[in-house]
């Protein structure tokens, strides 16, 4: 993995930015993500525990995977006396630049266990061998 000025370049080119803005905080810090690459597709894991599948918005423009979260969540808490209102707000923006040779079209994404995985299938690459036949003079 090689950095290039907070991108961070995967495998086959698949890149990552990483800023300190206050966008990529999930309940105070980082979300934190996994990629990995078989021969097939690359895999993208977001640690996300306590969203919903409705607080994810994932898209792709331009060969950039954006991931992005927004959860409001409000709480009453009777006690004796008072009520007290708790708040939680959490966001996070995600975002990944795709190489060349995935198949943007069939990118799939599921969350299960707290853990979003979106899927990035490769495009299948064919070696075409141009050959020819070379006169010997």
């Amino acid at each position: 993995m090689k950095s290039h000025g907070g991108i961070f370049l995967l495998g086959d080119g698949l890149a990552y930015s990483q800023t300190p803005y206050s966008a990529l905080r999930h309940n105070g810090s980082r979300v934190p993500a996994n990629v990995t690459e078989t021969s097939r597709d690359f895999l993208v894991e977001l640690a996300t525990p306590g969203l919903k599948r409705k607080d994810f918005k994932v898209e792709i423009s331009n060969h950039i995977l954006r991931i992005r979260s927004e959860a409001k969540e409000e709480k009453n808490r009777k006690t004796v006396r008072y009520i007290k209102r708790e708040f939680t707000y959490s966001s996070f923006n995600r975002s990944f630049t795709l190489p060349d040779n995935v198949k943007e079209s069939d990118v799939d994404a599921k969350y299960e266990g707290g853990i979003l995985k979106v899927i990035i299938p490769k495009k299948e690459i064919t070696v075409t061998k141009l050959s020819r036949e070379i006169v010997v003079a």
